[in-house]
């Protein structure tokens, strides 16, 4: 197995564990409505990604195809991140973040991503990550 595969499959099972781990861990204890946000704020960043790939062509440092800009994995590993420091705010939530940041330096490692991919998929992923945990935030009681 080369250098590059094994960044891949890195980066693969590290997404892998941080999605199902946002949206299966609150159901552990019976929050389905934070199961709910993360699976929101995962699916929101995929699409935005999906969609912006299609209008933003850059082409990956690989030459694989032109659909570098952002990165997927970083977008929904920093959602997710997100969602776990929002409910596990010492221990799993910064382990969260960063796992995301491995994930996100993984795909530039392995020729996918270009740094600012990278980042930019963070920065995406953290506001849909923030937007789904406010959302399910309950509303303060009126004074």
């Amino acid at each position: 197995m080369s250098r590059t595969d094994s960044w891949n499959r890195f980066a693969d099972a590290g997404r892998a564990l941080l999605v199902g781990g946002a949206v299966l861990a609150p159901l552990w204890r019976k929050d389905f409505r934070a199961g709910l946000s993360a699976l929101t704020a995962v699916l929101a960043i995929s699409t935005a990604s999906k969609a912006i790939k299609e209008v933003w062509k850059e082409p990956r440092p690989n030459g694989q195809n032109r659909k570098s800009f952002p990165s997927e994995h970083a977008g929904d590993c920093f959602a997710a991140a997100a969602i776990l420091k929002r409910e596990w705010a010492e221990g799993l939530g910064p382990a969260a973040v960063g796992l995301a940041a491995a994930v996100s330096l993984a795909r530039v490692f392995s020729g996918k991503h270009h740094l600012v991919d990278a980042i930019a998929g963070a920065g995406l992923g953290t506001i849909a990550g923030e937007m789904a945990a406010d959302y399910r935030s309950p509303l303060p009681a009126p004074e």
